[in-house]
């Protein structure tokens, strides 16, 4: 059996698989761990791609993001991201150093710049899976 321990969100904290499961709840519960389900899967359970919702184990969903044009020009048009989930971290980095971040509230984003660069966005709301785009401005 595997126990999988979560915390309120659904983020997955532990899991255990246990061969002999009888009174491992009660093992748990006296360790203050009390938010765990438990189920009989063949496969590692990774809590980078799964979590727990309504007391099932749960993929966690892509986000459907779009943008509307591959790169921008410096100084004159930049890009537009759309579909982002309320709540949403973004952090744009040069050179693996962020240089900006926000919580994104209204769905979209524009990045734009007056000097040309890759800027790589990272976009991170749970319980989606982060998503990453490398953008070009050009001269």
């Amino acid at each position: 059996m595997l126990y999988i321990v979560h915390d309120e969100e659904g983020r997955i904290q532990q899991a255990n698989k246990h061969y002999d499961p009888e009174g491992y709840d009660k093992v748990l519960h006296d360790f203050g761990m009390h938010n765990f389900i438990k189920v009989n899967v063949n496969t590692v359970v990774s809590p980078d791609e799964f979590f727990v919702h309504q007391n099932q184990l749960t993929m966690r969903d892509a986000m459907d993001i779009h943008i509307d044009r591959p790169c921008m020009v410096a100084g004159k048009s930049g890009v537009t991201f759309s579909g982002l989930p309320k709540g949403c971290n973004i952090t744009v980095l040069v050179a693996n150093m962020p240089i900006y971040q926000d919580v994104i509230n209204d769905g979209q984003a524009y990045l734009e710049s007056p000097i040309p660069g890759l800027f790589t966005v990272q976009l991170d709301c749970w319980p989606w899976l982060p998503w990453s785009k490398v953008v070009e401005c050009v001269a």
